[in-house]
């Protein structure tokens, strides 16, 4: 059990340095575990999970900016959309697998959070 003590102390250490990075780069922790922040109307990003390239579909012109930060709290996109956009295209390529997080922006304020994988 000793053992096994600060494995345990390390990635609980992990778990609240993601919250801390998550927070503190715009992304509010869900009440719910799994659960998305929502308000406004409907969007997607497709394929989800993506091995690169990625959509943005927007149903209403509702949304103006868009950020993408990897698990490390790092941006990796942060785009002003355009007005009257239905769709917007992202590559992912040069990013390695794993797991990203976006926001929705309406101005200035968080609309949706959601996560994206990359395979």
């Amino acid at each position: 059990m000793l053992k096994r003590l600060p494995l345990v102390i390390f990635v609980l250490l992990i778990v609240l340095l993601l919250e801390f990075v998550l927070l503190h780069a715009g992304f509010a922790a869900s009440p719910v575990p799994g659960s998305d922040i929502q308000v406004g109307t409907a969007q997607m990003v497709y394929p989800n999970p993506t091995s690169g390239q990625f959509t943005l579909h927007l149903q209403e012109d509702v949304y103006d900016h868009i950020t993408l930060v990897n698990i490390l709290g790092q941006t990796i996109i942060d785009s002003e959309i355009p007005v009257h956009t239905e769709d917007m295209q992202f590559d992912l390529s040069a990013q390695p697998e794993g797991t990203y997080f976006y926001a929705l922006y309406q101005q200035g304020v968080v609309r949706v959070t959601k996560k994206l994988m990359k395979q």
